[in-house]
């Protein structure tokens, strides 16, 4: 919201899941991850456990990027490492 409002550029944007479980996999799919990690949320048995080992994967990222200021980075495609 803030870049479009300082840039005047719109950022296309998806409606998301509203089933727990349909959004977990959503998020799975877009986040860059290695193919053992995506493999381990994926193996989980329940979605409750993947929400929150997912929970924890996006909170690293997160703090990641803040560290290393590297926000925004492109990667050559999905499952790439940084």
């Amino acid at each position: 919201m803030a870049f479009e409002q300082a840039t005047s550029a719109e950022i296309p944007r998806e409606d998301l899941p509203e089933n727990p479980t349909d959004l977990c996999w959503t998020i799975c799919a877009r986040l860059p991850l290695d193919t053992w990690e995506r493999q381990r949320l994926l193996e989980h048995g329940t979605t409750r456990e993947r929400l929150l080992d997912l929970s924890a994967v996006l909170r690293r990222e997160r703090d990641l990027r803040i560290s290393t200021r590297v926000g925004g980075a492109a990667l050559a495609h999905a499952g790439a490492p940084f």
